[in-house]
């Protein structure tokens, strides 16, 4: 149903056993989705290869006022005008592991060059030295993989981001 998007449509609009679409006519590609159990989320929603495609941009209230989805809608919406695709975008972010999830990953793979370097001292140095005694431990799969660090730049900026995780692991 294609109607203005307003404050009273949002909030004074009872929820239906199924989930009800109300097409924004005000910005291009909002739209409302009420859930039965009576949330109020804002899509955008955009054709990408003849195919409809809808991204959440959040609920109404607590994360976006009608304002800040209208603001975000146009944002999306000049992504998809310069031919980008929020939706793939997303997947692709999600797809990638947090420093958090990768963490334990590192470890695993890789814990026995520092568990080696830990036996002999605790290390204390720039990163350039500590990369190079990790490349001598390492194998040749392992120095190419996209994980290891290639430049004392990257082992710096792996530290700083590791550390929080290293620490909580003990």
């Amino acid at each position: 149903m294609k109607k203005k998007l307003s404050v009273p449509l949002i909030t004074k609009t009872p929820p239906e056993p199924k989930d009800k679409l109300f097409w924004g006519s005000d910005a291009h590609g909002l739209d409302l989705k009420i859930t039965p159990a009576g949330r109020r989320i804002y899509v955008f929603q955009y054709s990408r290869n003849n195919r409809t495609r809808r991204v959440t941009i959040g609920k109404h209230g607590s994360e976006f006022t009608l304002h800040e989805a209208r603001s975000r809608a146009r944002d999306l919406a000049h992504t998809v005008a310069n031919s980008g695709d929020p939706a793939a975008e997303i997947r692709r972010a999600k797809s990638i592991p947090t420093i958090e999830e990768f963490g334990p990953i590192y470890l695993e793979r890789h814990a026995y060059i520092v568990s080696e370097l830990v036996k002999e001292k605790a290390w204390d140095g720039p990163a350039k030295e500590l990369l190079d005694l990790l490349n001598i431990g390492a194998s040749e799969e392992t120095k190419r993989s996209r994980t290891w660090p290639k430049t004392p730049q990257a082992m710096g900026m792996l530290l700083v981001r590791i550390c929080p995780v290293l620490r909580r692991l003990g």
